[in-house]
């Protein structure tokens, strides 16, 4: 009996060691094979990842595009409802769909990965705009491909076609003048944001010529008299008009508040501190002249030559933009371009007849303290002994019926106002290009 319990025994713990051993073994391939189910290439938490990563990219995609066509129905609608990119993004990492550093990255106009796939907020002309404003680029030196500075020339691609006829009726002379798209291959420069619609202005390298076979032989916009002030910053715009493409909401002439916004005066008592015209005996700007009795406006005297009495608000101003050959005296009126490139984009080589002097599609009326007579015309931009003056420096009328003819004097400066959301893979930034303008 003893030697069977024995026997018993041994056998019994001889099956439990090996089953013991065995089941280890099981439970480890069991383990194993788990551990590759979940985890490996194709296990069920790497599926878990991707498609979380899947969803993820789709709902930062679904919000990109829903973004730009939001964007896209306020610029057919001319609203105001869609949210901003930085908006977007912030809303993305504040709802946990991407990351501190994703949202820095997209913010700063790169592509993030997700779900081995790239995906960016492009960003806009606007947005690279505003980025080197915001650092103080100037575009001097400049390596960050996502800036883009006052002067820098895009590829801005005018019609081919279009014209417009700027009849007697509208300009004073006793002439037509024709401009042609085909006859003005211009190159275009970014001169700032418009306030009214938020995009980019590009301001032509030059300004355009009228075709060889009009005027008085010259490129320039020749015009007098009450005609004008009161016709010719229109047709001005209408020139300019004619650049506009699919890519821009507007296109016109460069005017007064384009020079003003470009070079910071931005308040009335900026214009009162810098306005030369004052130093020349004018009454100041926004201070009033007249009434002068029996005299003429620009728009009675075209209306069968009806004497009025002329008065009202100084409307005209000018400055002269500072260079070293000015005298010490002018230099507390003189207003100084810091932006190199600015200053050569908007006033190097404006003589008048020999230049590029361009007319402002901006009206203008000054008086002379102590004078008989109120004087009108547009705005123009133009060098003459060394001063380069911005400004009503020139009439064309004055409200005792003198016309004055401004022939030879400037041309029209054509600027497009780009759509909001248009970015550097619909007009491509280039490398600065040659002068276009020839006189």
């Amino acid at each position: 009996m003893k030697n069977t319990k024995k026997d018993k025994l041994k056998t019994s713990r001889g099956i439990t060691l090996i089953a013991l051993v065995i089941t280890i073994i099981v439970l480890l391939i069991l383990a194993a094979v788990s551990i590759a189910t979940l985890t490996g290439e194709n296990g069920i938490l790497t599926r878990a990842t991707d498609a979380k990563e899947e969803t993820r990219y789709a709902t930062i995609k679904e919000e990109k595009d829903l973004w730009k066509l939001s964007k896209l129905t306020d610029e057919q609608t001319d609203s105001n409802t869609a949210e901003s990119r930085e908006e977007v993004i912030n809303r993305l990492y504040d709802n946990g769909m991407i990351t501190e550093e994703e949202r820095d990255t997209l913010l700063a106009g790169e592509a993030i990965t997700v779900a081995d796939k790239t995906i960016s907020f492009e960003l806009t002309l606007v947005d690279m705009f505003e980025l080197a404003q915001t650092a103080g680029c100037t575009g001097e030196d400049c390596s960050n491909t996502n800036h883009l500075h006052i002067g820098d020339y895009v590829d801005y691609k005018a019609p081919t076609t279009g014209s417009h006829k700027v009849g007697t009726d509208k300009s004073g002379v006793d002439y037509e003048q024709i401009y042609n798209v085909a006859d003005n291959p211009l190159k275009w420069r970014v001169l700032g944001i418009d306030e009214e619609t938020g995009g980019l202005k590009l301001i032509a390298d030059s300004p355009a010529k009228q075709s060889e076979e009009t005027g008085n032989g010259n490129p320039y916009f020749d015009i007098k008299g009450a005609e004008a002030y009161v016709y010719a910053p229109d047709e001005m715009d209408a020139i300019g008009a004619l650049f506009k493409n699919d890519d821009a909401v507007k296109g016109r002439s460069v005017n007064i508040d384009d020079i003003n916004q470009a070079l910071g005066m931005t308040s009335d008592d900026q214009i009162i501190a810098k306005n030369f015209l004052e130093m020349q005996g004018a009454i100041q700007y926004k201070g009033t002249y007249g009434p002068f009795e029996n005299q003429y406006t620009p728009e009675s005297y075209l209306n069968g030559k009806t004497t009025t009495n002329v008065g009202g608000e100084v409307t005209g101003y000018a400055y002269m933009i500072g260079n070293d050959s000015l005298p010490p005296e002018y230099s507390a009126m003189t207003v100084n371009v810091e932006n190199t490139r600015l200053r050569s984009m908007l006033f190097d080589n404006t003589e008048a007849q020999t230049g590029k002097a361009y007319w402002l599609a901006s009206r203008g009326v000054s008086a002379f303290s102590g004078g008989d007579s109120a004087l009108f015309g547009p705005g123009i931009v133009v060098s003459e002994d060394s001063m380069t003056v911005a400004g009503f420096s020139y009439y064309a009328f004055t409200s005792n019926g003198y016309e004055r003819v401004l022939s030879g004097n400037a041309a029209v400066r054509p600027v497009v106002i780009l759509k909001s959301e248009i970015t550097k893979s619909d007009i491509p930034i280039i490398e600065d290009q040659a002068d276009s303008w020839q006189s």
